[in-house]
């Protein structure tokens, strides 16, 4: 039966495996153990090593890993195997939190990092956490992960190097956004995840329930920008600077994360809006229909845009949860 091990140690290293859960001096119990000898290793080899299974260190042979067979005298159910071991270096989860200033969900070589953000690794066998904060540089790391299926959560606010919430709630730093989702699933194997990154942009939100109803208005599809409708009194503002959102429509306003979210006429595409009435496009969302264009939108509780086309007979569903492993994909 192979052996795998994880190891930080150096080839000169000696090294014990152990299978089976019974104490190592245990000489009067006839169940056996497994130990590989005190034996230097290079890392990544597939070494044949004399095991054997004897109760206690207490015996020469045992202590030169040579092959002990029939010694009755002081173990029981003693045994010997050549066994296959294979040791491998340490696995990692690593990444970066970066400023996706151009909101193409990739790091750019100018875009920076995002310092003291925290990410979250969750085993999903075990329900455990561990979590660690991004250097100056937006880098992360994750070292000596065992194999399994885990999440890897953006979490800014969570405590290190244990999370207070475990499974720990998608967050992004304060005033940003996020352009790529906050939660990832991933399998670790016998290799390590680099270039696991999490992209956010600059983009303050409207906070808690604002009071205004918003629509999109403007003459042509080039000036549209943002209005706020006082529901008491009918007064139409423009918000912020009246930046245009060109041919936007169909919108709805996010309480997962307090920004306004719509399609863009006749492209497929996604924009969001933030609390200073600023358009910033998402891009496009594959399988969302181009024409005729959504005119009608909202977004419910869970997060999806749901988006409707005068005449027709469906709805279309975009989810826009950043939390959501699909975010910014068409749900139906």
């Amino acid at each position: 039966m192979p052996v795998l091990i994880n190891s930080n140690a150096t080839t000169d290293d000696p090294i014990t495996v152990r299978l089976g859960d019974t104490p190592e001096d245990s000489a009067s119990t006839s169940t056996p153990k497994t130990r590989l000898q005190n034996q230097a290793f290079i890392l990544g080899s597939n070494d044949l090593y004399t095991v054997d299974n004897a109760d206690t260190l207490s015996v020469s042979n045992e202590a030169s890993g040579l092959p002990i067979n029939g010694d009755t005298t002081s173990h029981l159910q003693e045994a010997s195997a050549i066994q296959l071991v294979t040791i491998q270096s340490p696995i990692g989860v690593s990444g970066t939190v970066f400023n996706d200033a151009d909101l193409n969900q990739s790091k750019g070589v100018t875009e920076g990092g995002i310092n003291a953000v925290t990410i979250v690794l969750r085993n999903t066998l075990t329900n455990t956490c561990q979590s660690v904060k991004t250097n100056e540089q937006g880098l992360y790391t994750f070292a000596n992960v065992l194999p399994g299926t885990y999440e890897l959560i953006e979490s800014a606010s969570e405590t290190t190097p244990t999370p207070g919430n475990c499974p720990s709630i998608g967050r992004d730093p304060s005033g940003y956004a996020s352009t790529t989702p906050n939660l990832r699933q991933i399998t670790v194997g016998t290799t390590s995840l680099i270039n696991q990154d999490f992209g956010d942009h600059l983009a303050p939100n409207f906070g808690l329930c604002p009071s205004p109803a918003y629509i999109t208005q403007g003459n042509t599809a080039s000036d549209i920008a943002l209005k706020g409708v006082n529901l008491l009194n009918g007064a139409v503002t423009t918000i912020g600077s009246g930046t245009p959102i060109p041919s936007a429509n169909a919108i709805g306003f996010s309480q997962i994360d307090n920004f306004i979210y719509g399609s863009r006429a006749g492209s497929g595409r996604i924009y969001r809006v933030d609390g200073n009435g600023v358009g910033y496009d998402l891009g496009v969302v594959a399988g969302l229909t181009i024409s005729p264009n959504y005119n009608v939108g909202d977004v419910d509780a869970r997060g999806w845009l749901h988006l409707y086309q005068t005449n027709g007979t469906t709805i279309d569903v975009v989810d826009v949860n950043p939390n959501s492993t699909n975010f910014l994909k068409l749900i139906y």
